[in-house]
């Protein structure tokens, strides 16, 4: 008896079956639900968070500056923040449960 060949495909399909955690953009897909920004908007970093924001140079979305600043912050970067932007500070704040500190608290 011969056996039948799998193709490439079939195999790479068969290995990688439990392997695949892809974010749909348009809902959710293997139950990973992605959050959309509330605060899309490019703003110019200010020269103490630009340590935190590695993979822009000049201007980051606003919601990712926030949330790195209360994520990596100190006492003082996390008050200049919320100075800077305080609604929008306390709805990310509240939105993101991973962040402990802040005006949360």
């Amino acid at each position: 008896m011969k056996q039948k060949s799998c193709s490439q495909y079939e195999k790479s399909k068969f290995r990688n079956k439990n392997h695949s955690k892809t974010i749909s953009i348009t809902g959710t897909t293997n139950n990973i639900t992605r959050i959309r920004p509330d605060f899309p908007q490019e703003v110019k970093i200010p020269a103490q968070f630009r340590r935190y924001l590695w993979e822009h140079t000049e201007t980051a979305p606003l919601e990712k500056i926030i949330t790195r600043a209360f994520t990596y912050g100190d006492f003082e970067e996390i008050k200049k923040i919320y100075m800077l932007y305080p609604e929008e500070s306390y709805r990310i704040v509240k939105k993101y449960q991973e962040i402990k500190r802040g005006v949360g608290y």
